[in-house]
């Protein structure tokens, strides 16, 4: 029970922050199916809150982006490209709270948490959550709030994937 709180007292510099990691892995470790059900239950949610055909995450590696998730009208999304979402979000700005309009899609990015708590601090692109849209919908107040909400927990899932993969 005391031993994180000894385990931060004894560690200073680097290996404290490495502690810390280990022990957020430790809380927040999930397996590829975990993750993958995850995402797709969050997928399914946008879809029903939005009444979407189709809803994708594109995780981030690196410079590369590529599809972790695809819920609905897979057809949609294939004659599109993946490239092109990102190109837009990185070209308009890193915004936190808003959503781009590419082709038939609402493309939200995904970003890391704030880890300093700076106003001005530019978290790290983590992602893409797209959604399928109809021309003449637009977002309303409610379903806005809520598909940030969504997108928010899919950018948590994403960060501690990416946590993951660098231990």
């Amino acid at each position: 029970l005391l031993s994180p709180l000894w385990e931060r007292v004894l560690f200073f510099g680097r290996d404290r922050t490495e502690i810390q990691l280990l022990q957020n892995i430790e809380e927040r470790l999930l397996t590829r199916s975990d993750l993958q059900q995850f995402l797709e239950n969050v997928l399914a949610a946008v879809r029903d809150h939005l009444q979407s055909p189709s809803a994708f995450v594109a995780a981030l590696d690196g410079d590369e982006l590529s599809l972790s998730v695809v819920a609905g009208n897979r057809q949609m999304l294939e004659e599109e490209h993946l490239n092109d979402a990102l190109h837009l979000v990185s070209q308009n700005g890193t915004s936190e709270r808003h959503e781009f309009i590419w082709g038939d899609y609402w493309v939200l990015p995904l970003h890391q948490r704030k880890t300093n708590g700076d106003r001005d601090e530019v978290p790290p692109l983590l992602g893409l959550l797209g959604i399928a849209r109809k021309a003449d919908q637009p977002l309303d107040g409610d379903q806005r709030d809520a598909l940030w909400l969504l997108a928010n927990r899919v950018a948590l899932a994403l960060e501690d994937r990416q946590l993951q993969q660098r231990v």
